[in-house]
């Protein structure tokens, strides 16, 4: 497979780092969460200066980290997308993306997501949090990268050597922001779609942090208040996350540079109509393998359906199918060798 071969080549032994990387790489959508609750539940938040009034201010600083690092994330998602799940939970790469933000910086991705992990541990404020927190998603983000790098070597060669010497690791190059995204447009769409997930996992622990922080300086009888309006807030970003999943689903909600839309369907419809070929359009859409010699899922669709219809009107007319399938037999017989 790609996979396997990419990592043959890089070398038979992967280093610690690495097989470090390929298990967070493999498991972060548990393990990350996982190790940020248990983060803040052992060490509370705690006041700024010990004044939760003035503590409002570190908050506001906080959430203007995490939406820069929000935006960073949405630039890069909706300029040029990379996959960064792989297949099957594995690295892997079908080409090596170096155009939009790739072009500053080689993880603008990871580079989002520490700027919003740094301003969620500002929000919650305590010196153990920043400590063990940011060690250790900072050191998991270089096993990851680590992972990744030794696969896109393997995978792509000189390419991948050529464009780690010219674009930086980490920090995205200023200079090299405006030539990367002169004349690429913007798909809002496919940021919405492919984001979504990512902005209700940090505004609901930003959520949470805030709600811990009124329990830890009211508790219970004081922070009802506070704690109502969180919970609202949580229930309003869970309709919202749900209501994007439902529309994109449904296929209301679809990226125009990941497949067929049904304008596009339409559109196609239309231009064939217009020369008189046929009268009646049957299209289809199914979900391909990956890997496969021809669109066999659709066509396997097609006739699904065109045997529906043959059955319905068969037994609508019982006696012209019976005699349209004598003749088809008769063609068939005298061409039998």
């Amino acid at each position: 497979s790609p996979m396997a071969s990419a990592t043959a080549q890089a070398g038979d032994r992967p280093s610690l780092i690495v097989r470090y990387g390929n298990f967070l790489f493999r498991y972060r959508n548990g393990v990350f969460p996982a190790v940020m609750a248990a983060i803040f539940v052992l060490f509370p938040p705690r006041p700024l200066f010990g004044d939760w009034a003035t503590d409002r201010w570190l908050d506001l600083a906080g959430l203007a980290i995490c939406l820069a690092g929000q935006g960073l994330r949405a630039a890069v998602v909706g300029l040029a997308y990379i996959k960064r799940g792989g297949v099957n939970k594995q690295i892997y790469a079908a080409r090596l993306v170096q155009e939009g933000m790739f072009a500053t910086s080689r993880n603008p991705l990871y580079v989002g997501n520490l700027t919003v992990l740094a301003g969620l541990f500002v929000i919650h404020n305590n010196p153990y949090a920043y400590l063990l927190g940011g060690l250790f998603f900072l050191v998991s983000y270089r096993a990851i990268v680590a992972a990744e790098e030794r696969y896109l070597r393997g995978q792509f060669g000189r390419e991948y050597e050529d464009y780690c010497a010219r674009v930086n690791r980490w920090l995205p190059s200023p200079k090299a922001i405006g030539p990367a995204v002169a004349g690429m447009a913007f798909n809002w769409r496919r940021l919405v779609i492919k984001e979504y997930g990512s902005f209700f996992s940090w505004v609901v622990t930003a959520l949470l942090v805030f709600a811990y922080q009124a329990y830890t300086k009211l508790g219970w009888p004081g922070a009802w208040r506070s704690l109502a309006w969180i919970a609202a807030g949580l229930a309003a970003c869970g309709l919202w996350a749900a209501a994007i999943r439902a529309l994109k689903k449904s296929g209301a909600l679809r990226d125009p540079a990941g497949g067929w839309s049904t304008a596009n369907l339409v559109k196609a419809v239309e231009l064939y109509r217009s020369d008189i070929l046929f009268t009646l359009v049957l299209v289809t859409a199914a979900r391909e393998t990956r890997f496969r010699q021809e669109a066999m899922a659709s066509r396997l669709c097609q006739t699904s359906i065109i045997d529906s219809l043959y059955t319905v009107v068969a037994l609508a007319r019982p006696d012209a199918a019976l005699e349209n399938l004598a003749k088809i037999e008769n063609v068939i017989v005298t061409k039998q060798y």
